[in-house]
């Protein structure tokens, strides 16, 4: 009998290793899903124009007012109201309005410095997160000093 129960340990150790051999090397946890806004926002490219006059920047900031009013549709909370200012200061731009552009321009600084620190705190630390996870590359050191 503890010769029996002896070799169905073995056996069932050795289907075990067996198995776990079997999963693949370099599996990892899944991979962080981005958030739609993250996602339609670090999606955004906007080709140059070819267009060296003025007109050429006005068609991409029609462009640049579109994809960031789609994205503030989608999206919640501050972010919304700042992606909507973003929006707004663009088109302006694309009508050439000058008055416009100028009474906007402190909104727009704001603005693109929420925009910048939620792209950051928001969309890009899950990309390192995910480099991470799906490459296994260590999380950089903080600099001296900071912690």
């Amino acid at each position: 009998m503890r010769k029996l129960i002896l070799v169905l340990c073995v056996a069932a150790v050795s289907a075990t290793g067996v198995t776990l051999a079997a999963a693949p090397a370099g599996a990892a946890a899944p991979a962080p899903t981005q958030s739609k806004v993250c996602k339609l926002l670090t999606g955004i490219t906007i080709q140059p124009s070819s267009d060296p006059t003025g007109a050429g920047g006005r068609a991409n900031a029609k462009k640049y007012s579109a994809a960031l009013t789609k994205a503030a549709k989608q999206s919640k909370g501050d972010i919304k109201a700042t992606l909507k200012s973003l929006a707004g200061y663009y088109k302006s731009i694309a009508n050439n309005d000058t008055q416009a552009i100028q009474n906007k321009a402190q909104d727009f600084a704001q603005a693109s410095t929420k925009y910048a620190s939620y792209i950051v705190s928001n969309c890009v630390a899950g990309i390192m997160k995910l480099r991470q996870i799906v490459f296994g590359i260590p999380a950089p050191k903080p600099a001296p000093g900071t912690s």
